[in-house]
């Protein structure tokens, strides 16, 4: 059932009725450059000609002349619902949608090899989710607007540290516990201690 229109297909094929325009999300990066019906996912969205229902598009695949795909399901000529979306940089989310935005739940996974598994809200990072770094590292807790907020963050060889977190780096109080026993409790800033503390 899928369909990948190209350049060089006829346009007086594909119905006006059935050509939706598809907004992007942020990682598509794709820029406007006119409106050929012929293509599925076309610049700030796309065309896409298959099963309607009720003049909506139902689950399908939708490819971008930049090779970035959404394959899941669509609502009022939107993504709504679930879906995964790749970019050929190798960003993807498999997740929820809601008004062509990241919302509810889901995974992202980073060209780096970092990955995000949690919950989200407008496109940001927000709820509970487990980030985990390149290295091995991670963040496990609660997000607002992108941000880490209070939890506790394991490296890959054991430390932890449990505490206030600002701009995505330690800022208040918080522990420190590296796998021999040592410790660091008291005040941090911009990930250096900083301020009142206790070491052990």
């Amino acid at each position: 059932m899928s369909q990948t229109y190209s350049d060089n297909e006829d346009s007086s094929e594909v119905s006006a009725a059935k050509r939706i325009k598809l907004e992007p999300t942020k990682e598509s990066n794709l820029e406007s450059k006119g409106d050929n019906p012929c293509h599925v996912y076309n610049d700030k969205g796309g065309t896409y000609d298959e099963e309607m229902k009720d003049d909506n598009i139902k689950n399908h695949k939708l490819t971008s002349e930049d090779g970035s795909i959404y394959d899941g399901e669509i609502k009022d000529n939107k993504r709504n619902g679930k879906g995964k979306f790749t970019v050929p940089n190798g960003n993807s989310y498999d997740g929820e949608w809601k008004d062509d935005m990241k919302h509810g739940k889901g995974k992202s996974t980073y060209p780096d090899g970092g990955s995000y598994d949690g919950e989200w809200k407008d496109d940001m990072k927000h709820g509970k989710g487990k980030y985990t770094f390149p290295d091995g590292s991670s963040y496990d807790g609660e997000w607002k607007d992108d941000n880490i907020k209070n939890h506790k963050l394991t490296s890959e060889d054991g430390s932890i540290y449990d505490g206030e977190i600002k701009d995505n780096k330690r800022n208040g109080k918080g522990k420190f516990t590296v796998p021999n026993g040592n410790s660091y409790d008291g005040e941090w800033k911009d990930d250096m201690k900083h301020g009142k503390g206790k070491s052990t």
